[in-house]
C-alpha cells in the first residue's frame, strides 16, 4: 500500500500505546489532532482519534475544518506506519457510546 499526501505526523509509543499527533490546518485555523492505538489484548489494538484538549483528547467534537480528505489520509498513513511497527497485530475500532 502506498501512502498518500497527508499531514506530517509525530509518533511516540510505549508498550501499551502508540500515538501519532498532527495539526489540521483549515478554515477554522490550526487544530491539534491525535490518533491513538491502545493495546487491550496481546496482539490486538483499539484505534482512537480526536482533537487534543489540554493534556488529554476527545473524540466527540466535530471540528469541520474543511480538510476532511487530508485528515482521513493522515489517519490512513498512521495505520500504515503502525503496521510497520507491529506487522502481525490486529487493529479494531471499538465504538464507545457516551
Amino acid at each position: 500500500m502506498k501512502k498518500q499526501d497527508g499531514y506530517e505526523i509525530k509518533e511516540s509509543h510505549t508498550l501499551k500505546k502508540v500515538k501519532f499527533r498532527f495539526t489540521s490546518v483549515g478554515s477554522k485555523g490550526s487544530i491539534k489532532k491525535i490518533i491513538e492505538f491502545s493495546r487491550f489484548k496481546p496482539n490486538r489494538w483499539n484505534l482512537g482519534f480526536g482533537d487534543v484538549s489540554g493534556k488529554d483528547w476527545t473524540d466527540d467534537v466535530i471540528s469541520d475544518n474543511d480538510d476532511l480528505r487530508k485528515v482521513l489520509q493522515t489517519v490512513a498513513n498512521a495505520v500504515h506506519d503502525f503496521f510497520d511497527i507491529y506487522p502481525n497485530d490486529e487493529v479494531v475500532i471499538i465504538p464507545l457510546y457516551h
